[in-house]
């Protein structure tokens, strides 16, 4: 922008998640507890056209009963011996983020920048703030609604994510990305 100033300025970003498997292959197939009535294509490590390509073929397939030799291999509810020990450290490093709760830090909006966040202890609350770019002061609840993770900001996104399990939120607060259902909370 310095350099082509006719670029204008930004006015949407983009990001994405690549979700990664235990085992490295895609889940691909029917979603158990539905019964049948939902088909799901994830965990594509970066490979959602090969994994778009595949489960279209693979799913066509499971919903006509035509028997397909890839249906076990990327069966979602497969379990596979080799990624216990990937799934136990990942599960570990989950329980690891609950350490957030013990860090305190007094309350920051007088040093934020535009566009800046940071957590800090008020009272026995942990509070999620931010100055957006237009300079006004947000004041959330830093607790993840899934499971009581706390958030931490994402300079780079300008999002607060739960490092536990993955939940994204704009900096407003609302939800951007799951398991969490519900926006944090505003502090008063």
């Amino acid at each position: 922008r310095s350099k082509i100033p006719q670029v204008g300025k930004v006015l949407t970003r983009w990001s994405g998640q690549i979700l990664e498997t235990m085992d490295g292959l895609a889940l691909i197939g029917a979603d158990q507890p539905s019964n049948g009535k939902v088909y799901l294509i994830s965990g594509d490590s970066g490979m959602g056209l090969t994994h778009g390509t595949l489960g279209g073929l693979l799913i066509a397939d499971l919903l006509s009963q035509t028997p397909n030799p890839w249906a076990k291999l990327y069966d979602p509810h497969r379990f596979r011996w080799r990624a216990f020990l990937p799934y136990l450290r990942e599960n570990l490093n989950t329980l690891w983020q609950y350490r957030n709760w013990f860090k305190t830090e007094e309350s920051a909006m007088h040093r934020l920048q535009q566009g800046d966040g940071v957590i800090v202890q008020e009272g026995l609350h942990k509070v999620a703030q931010v100055r957006d770019e237009n300079g006004e002061e947000q004041k959330l609840c830093a607790v993840c609604p899934h499971l009581g993770g706390l958030v931490q900001w994402n300079q780079g996104e300008k999002t607060w994510d739960c490092q536990c399990h993955g939940s994204r939120f704009s900096e407003k607060g609302e939800v951007i990305n799951g398991p969490a259902r519900e926006p944090l909370k505003a502090m008063v």
